[in-house]
């Protein structure tokens, strides 16, 4: 009978240990793959900030171009348009000298400063910039015309 008992208990130890052992084994495979899915959406969410703070840097940098190109449009715009009110001014009062009449001894200093002015090339290469870094690419490309 001590036998028995002692077959019994051991046959019932074994089988308790191994459903603690198959539960176990359960646990972890449960906890790893929570572990795994948890690292990946940490992944996916770090992605996508770093997707959308690259998104927001490029639109801002899409602004500034923006604005610097209004900017310079802006001041040609005006450049232009003094220089077209200088020259109607000049040409309201200076009437008498006209296509035909006109010759290189005819322009004086008022003509000669609006002539200038409209060949200046206010925006050429030396135009500043709104934005500072095209300013500093620009200042970097100094090659000559001739190796452009």
């Amino acid at each position: 009978m001590k036998l028995a008992a002692i077959i019994t208990a051991f046959a019932l130890w074994t089988v308790a240990a191994f459903f603690a052992g198959y539960k176990l084994r359960d646990y972890r495979a449960a906890n790893a793959a929570q572990s795994a899915l948890t690292s990946a959406q940490a992944s996916r969410a770090d992605a996508v900030t770093r997707a959308r703070n690259t998104d927001h840097e490029n639109a801002q940098s899409a602004a500034h171009g923006e604005q610097a190109h209004i900017d310079r449009s802006a001041a040609q715009a005006d450049h232009f348009d003094t220089l077209h009110k200088d020259i109607e001014t000049y040409a309201h009062v200076h009437s008498s000298i006209t296509g035909d009449a006109c010759s290189r001894g005819t322009a004086d200093g008022e003509f000669m400063r609006i002539w200038t002015a409209a060949n200046a090339g206010a925006f050429s290469d030396a135009t500043e910039y709104h934005d500072s870094s095209i300013t500093a690419a620009r200042a970097a490309d100094v090659a000559p015309a001739a190796q452009r």
